[in-house]
């Protein structure tokens, strides 16, 4: 057990120390950035949070008050951008660029010998998918940063959160219960984020123990993730509730769905961690070179 969490601590600390860590976490940032935010009813242009500073001052605070724009409920919503397109790329790339230079120098069997196959696979997975949780949470906290700068918080009249539109000096009831809304409504979006980011390891982490280049291990899962959202928008397809629980891109929006339909979301992607670590093992079991 030692030895495994041991495994587990040095394959998150190798992850977050390179190089490829930071690099991921900002392009997330900058994806989010990137998406649109709103869209302008009477030109049907499109803006996102770079062409609004842009606009000039009297009219970007006209557009804000026009289209109730505030921090608080972009942060909640997020930006429409196509970070859905690149999440198993970037969730999965500090672990993806170590293992594959692991198998490159061959490097492999010695931690084997060191932790046994059962916690080697288990300790790859567990560190992968923390790390891609971080990439996905940290990106997002990046973006409320730049949020922050930019963007207004909720006016009194028409706050998301309930503690913005109390006033005064008194720390009221109601003040404190505003207060503690907004401290789980922020908690839910950077869960919801984190979860995002573990889940869009897994695919990738079946197949980075079948091939030895990381580029092949990171583009196979993202076309095959492109295609399976795309198939499950097509209701002649798949049933809606199906595509609910099964679509890529539902952890986002964890919290806004039904407790039944969470529940099974959930379940379902502990069922593909759980064949992702028994599917992994079998490649490692059945390949004499221990996976290099």
């Amino acid at each position: 057990m030692m030895k495994m969490i041991y495994a587990i601590y040095q394959e998150i600390k190798k992850m977050l120390t390179n190089y490829t860590f930071g690099m991921v976490v900002l392009a997330t940032a900058i994806i989010h950035i990137s998406g649109t935010i709103f869209t302008d009813a009477e030109t049907d242009k499109s803006y996102n949070l770079v062409q609004l500073m842009m606009l000039g001052k009297a009219e970007r605070q006209m557009k804000i008050e026009m289209y109730n724009i505030s921090f608080q409920s972009i942060f909640l919503q997020g930006s429409q951008s196509y970070l859905w397109m690149f999440a198993s790329i970037l969730a999965s790339a500090p672990f993806v660029v170590l293992l594959c230079t692991a198998k490159k120098n061959n490097n492999i069997r010695f931690e084997i010998y060191r932790t046994g196959k059962k916690n080697y696979v288990l300790a790859k997975e567990i560190a992968a998918m923390f790390v891609g949780g971080l990439v996905m949470l940290f990106g997002y906290i990046l973006f409320a940063v730049v949020l922050k700068c930019v963007l207004p918080s909720a006016s009194a009249g028409n706050s998301i959160f309930a503690g913005d539109s109390l006033s005064g000096d008194t720390f009221t009831g109601d003040m404190l219960a505003g207060n503690i809304l907004t401290g789980i409504m922020v908690t839910k979006r950077l869960f919801e984020m984190f979860f995002y980011g573990m889940t869009s390891v897994l695919i990738t982490f079946i197949f980075s123990g079948m091939m030895r280049n990381k580029y092949l291990v990171l583009c196979v899962p993202f076309m095959a993730n492109y295609l399976v959202k795309n198939m499950l928008e097509k209701p002649e397809l798949v049933a809606n509730h199906t595509a609910q629980i099964v679509n890529p891109v539902s952890p986002t929006w964890l919290f806004l769905y039904e407790k039944d339909i969470q529940h099974k979301i959930l379940l379902f992607w502990l069922v593909v961690a759980v064949m992702g670590f028994i599917c992994y093992y079998l490649i490692l079991n059945r390949r004499c070179d221990c996976g290099e």
